[in-house]
């Protein structure tokens, strides 16, 4: 359905939304005010800054069968647990 990714070291989430895009899957990059994207055939959601505040509304976003993306293993296991 959807990848939903937050930011990556070294432009990893450039490979994840070039495979979506292959595949016909919507790439969504969660982000807070501090970073800023504009990536063609992407939709960003930037949320307030705060500690962890682009994974809680990842979190709260996502549902079963949505690929998330991040090398955060809290975030892993939250998603995991939707």
């Amino acid at each position: 359905k959807l990848i939903q990714i937050l930011p990556l070291k070294n432009n990893f989430h450039k490979i994840a939304i070039e495979i979506g895009n292959e595949f016909g899957i919507e790439s969504i990059i969660f982000c807070d005010t501090s970073h800023q994207f504009n990536i063609e055939s992407v939709t960003i959601i930037t949320v307030g800054k705060g500690n962890d505040s682009a994974d809680f509304a990842l979190v709260n976003k996502c549902t079963a069968g949505d690929i998330v993306i991040t090398q955060d293993y809290g975030l892993s296991a939250m998603a995991l647990a939707k």
